[in-house]
């Protein structure tokens, strides 16, 4: 075996190492990466509440991880408030809790409190 082919073996198995070693990386990244808070709010309110008239609403920015179904998973929490017409003059504000999967964004519940 040449000196060159040598070389050529050791610097295809370094490239090799190295591409492996990125693409783990980036799976891992895309594996546990987590949406924006701030989205998953404006897209929660949209799709809960149609016409009535938001007057405040949070979302925790630190995801909390809870077993649900065995597995865990990575949620936020937030609430949205809203105000109605109870039809005497005067408004009443209701007030919702919501948690949403933090990677996916899907809502996983919404109650009224």
């Amino acid at each position: 075996m040449t000196c060159s082919s040598k070389k050529f073996r050791h610097y295809t198995t370094i490239s090799l190492l190295a591409i492996g070693a990125i693409a783990l990386s980036v799976k891992y990244y895309l594996d546990n990466r987590l949406l924006d808070p701030d989205k998953l709010l404006k897209e929660t309110t949209k799709r809960i509440i149609k016409q009535e008239t938001v007057t405040g609403s949070w979302i925790n920015y630190i995801a909390e991880t809870v077993i649900i179904d065995g597995q865990e998973e990575k949620i936020y929490q937030g609430a949205i408030q809203i105000a109605t017409d109870n039809h005497q003059d005067k408004n009443e504000n209701i007030n919702y809790h919501f948690t949403i999967n933090a990677k996916t964004g899907k809502l996983l519940s919404f109650k009224k409190v």
